[in-house]
């Protein structure tokens, strides 16, 4: 039980992680956007637009991961109901 309480405990601390770097990279893009709508003939927008770009990928990125966790999660929840015993009744 030990094992099973640390697994999970880790890995609640790592999803939060997760969602709060998810968090900052929006906040960091929806910043990007900003800037990049209001100085587009700025001299250097082409690093803001790198910047951006970079961080639009990373976004991405965590979608994707997001997406196989959400898959394999249904998978695995799907079995759980499909396997389970059914009720007996005594009669």
């Amino acid at each position: 039980m030990e094992i099973t309480s640390m697994t999970i405990s880790y890995c609640k601390g790592k999803a939060k992680s997760i969602r709060n770097r998810e968090q900052d990279i929006i906040r960091e893009l929806d910043q990007l956007d900003a800037i990049i709508c209001n100085n587009f003939s700025s001299p250097n927008i082409e690093a803001v637009l790198l910047e951006y770009a970079n961080l639009k990928t990373s976004s991405n990125q965590f979608t994707k991961k997001m997406e196989n966790t959400l898959c394999f999660e249904q998978n695995v929840v799907g079995w759980k109901t499909e396997n389970a015993p059914q009720n007996i009744s005594s009669t």
